[in-house]
């Protein structure tokens, strides 16, 4: 095998032993300046490893550092610290790394212990006035416990001329026979024993043994032009063929980019502390999750594994289809549509932006907003059924311009509301609440006089009233008591006047009563809100109160009334009996008289 560095000035050949090239290799490349001079590494933070966490303490000037751990089986851990928030980090590798995402699990899950395994770390730093610089190191994970393998180590670029320094004696010291060359800034490798097989081998172990540690460079594998980066013995990592397809835990990529693996595989993507990663499980489910700086990932995009065929898609003007390939307009769906979300959306330039509901073969309603903010119910004919307005929340059937809280107009004599219960329940079917008086009114359209049907502050009263006159027409107390303004004309009064209804009954004096009656005065009069030819006759209620203590000095009680007139009856029937009486005694006294006078 020859392998050949050249450079168009010069060429040179260093051969050192290979054991100490490959122990020089690694702090060569770490510690080496721009220019070619040796100069130690700076150590920017000093790095601990611990039982369950890694602390970092910053000992230069930053403005923000970043803490990143990977490890085994998708692990992953980030935190952020800017140089407001202190110069420490400290990661709990449990608490704080991000959330399992289990080939079998539908959500992703905390973890419960670390994976055995390999983990590196990165602490970077990021300064406006220095250049970005970082630190890393690794350790390991047995049966759960952590041991660490390497830390503090810092990470400078080395340039070209360092790499080809390099080369020129690894190459020369692993190939005794090996020429190590450059060209025009190009590292060749070739085999000159015409096998058309390239390999580089890098192992943990002396000699040509390959371990499960051991990596390997293999260029034009069965001469078919592929290029393979291997694990141990046979397990391809990385398959770059001819035709430029890449597979990654396969050796026939079918793609440009084919990832095969059992478990799933993840991407993830990062800048600034922002991350990225789409999840894709063995079960066939793929999630894209994101987070910003120091927050933890949420999911943000999910396609189960069980999905229909067609669940989404974007057409060639943007259109997004779900369940279906007939995109027409934004979105279409092609099932049932959940949104478990607090919100919806919908922005644009005509007069209506408007959601549609339609059945197949039908005419399409819709919901729409107008330049007022109003939110609008249509018919299949564009016309408005019923109107939301934004401010004050008023509702419209008929109208776009509410003028109340629920405003209902026809203009064809079919206004009207109906409230019906369909079974034989007891129901409340009309309620009005109010902390004051409760009222409804009715108006007509012309302006003439309205009437309110309404109660009074404390619900004692029910009155019927006509706000474009004073007073109220009539009162209905809580009591059972009816109070009209005006007159009361019926086909016949009835007073309830059963014994079974009465109580603390006493013998009454009927001469008194016919004695008082004769003290009451009896007037003409008219009431005042009356027109002045109508004539009433009756007593006054405060005399009637006065004279008999009856009634309550405003109103007179038709009960009290009648009594009176009933007991001055029988007074006067007394009276007229008593006469007759008396009448018949003279008579006959009389006729005796006559008679004796005769004689």
């Amino acid at each position: 095998m020859k392998i050949s560095f050249l450079n168009r000035k010069r060429y040179w050949k260093i051969v050192l032993p290979a054991a100490a090239i490959l122990l020089a290799s690694a702090p060569l490349v770490a510690q080496t300046d721009e220019e070619g001079g040796e100069a130690s590494a700076e150590k920017h933070a000093l790095i601990t490893v611990g039982g369950q966490y890694v602390d970092v303490e910053l000992t230069n000037s930053f403005e923000r550092a970043i803490l990143r751990v990977s490890g085994p089986e998708g692990y992953a851990l980030t935190r952020v610290v800017s140089a407001q928030e202190g110069r420490f980090i400290t990661a709990d590798l449990l608490m704080d790394a991000e959330y399992a995402r289990q080939a079998q699990a539908e959500e992703p899950s905390p973890w419960l212990t670390l994976p055995d395994g390999v983990y590196y770390y990165e602490v970077s730093f990021e300064d406006s006035i220095r250049a970005s610089h970082s630190q890393s190191g690794s350790f390991r994970v047995r049966a759960g416990a952590v041991e660490v393998m390497n830390s503090n180590s810092a990470i400078t670029h080395p340039s070209f001329r360092k790499i080809r320094r390099l080369a020129n004696a690894l190459f020369d010291s692993l190939v005794p026979t090996a020429q190590a060359d450059t060209f025009d800034n190009f590292v060749t490798i070739a085999n000159p024993s015409g096998t058309g097989l390239t390999r580089l081998n890098l192992t943990d172990q002396a000699g040509a043994t390959i371990t499960a540690g051991s990596w390997r460079v293999v260029n034009n594998v069965s001469d078919n032009n592929r290029f393979e980066i291997r694990q141990g013995a046979s397990s391809n990592r990385l398959v770059i063929l001819q035709g430029g397809n890449v597979g990654i835990g396969t050796n026939a990529p079918q793609s440009m980019l084919h990832v095969a693996r059992t478990g799933g595989f993840q991407l993830r993507l990062e800048g600034s502390g922002n991350i990225t990663r789409m999840d894709s499980f063995g079960t066939g489910g793929f999630r894209i999750a994101q987070a910003e700086p120091g927050q933890s990932l949420v999911d943000q995009f999910t396609i189960a594994r069980d999905a229909p065929a067609n669940s989404f898609g974007i057409g060639a003007d943007g259109a997004v289809s779900l369940g279906t390939l007939a995109a027409s307009g934004g979105i279409t769906a092609g099932g049932n549509v959940t949104v478990n979300g607090n919100l919806i959306r919908l922005t644009g330039t005509s007069t209506f932006p408007e959601i549609q509901v339609q059945q197949d073969g039908a005419a399409a309603v819709g919901i729409a907003t107008d330049s007022a903010g109003r939110l609008r119910f249509r018919a299949p004919s564009g016309s408005t059924r019923m109107t939301i307005e934004p401010v004050e929340g008023n509702v419209g059937i008929g109208t776009v311009a509410p003028e109340a809280p629920l405003h209902v107009r026809r203009s064809n004599g079919s206004a009207q509301i109906l409230v019906e219960e369909a079974s034989n329940a007891n129901v409340d079917l009309f309620t009005l609440k109010s902390g004051g008086a409760t009222l409804f009114r009715m108006l007509p359209n012309n302006g003439a006089r309205s009437w309110e049907f309404r109660t009074t502050a404390g619900g004692t009263q029910f009155a019927i009233a006509s706000p474009n006159v004073p007073g109220i027409e009539f009162r209905l107390s809580a009591g059972g008591n009816a109070q009209f303004q005006g007159n009361v004309t019926a086909n016949g009064v009835l007073l309830t006047s059963s014994r079974e209804s009465k109580t603390d009954f006493y013998p009454l004096d009927v001469s008194d009563v016919l004695e008082r009656l004769s003290r009451l005065e009896i007037s003409q009069w008219r009431y005042k809100h009356e027109p002045e030819d109508v004539v009433h006759i009756g007593p006054i209620a405060e005399e009637f109160h006065e004279v008999f203590g009856l009634s309550n000095g405003t109103h007179l009680n038709l009960i009290d009334t009648n009594g009176i007139t009933f007991a001055a009856i029988q007074a006067l029937n007394e009276q007229n009996k008593r006469l007759t009486e008396e009448n018949s005694s003279l008579t006959a006294r009389l006729e005796r008289l006559e008679q004796a006078l005769k004689l």
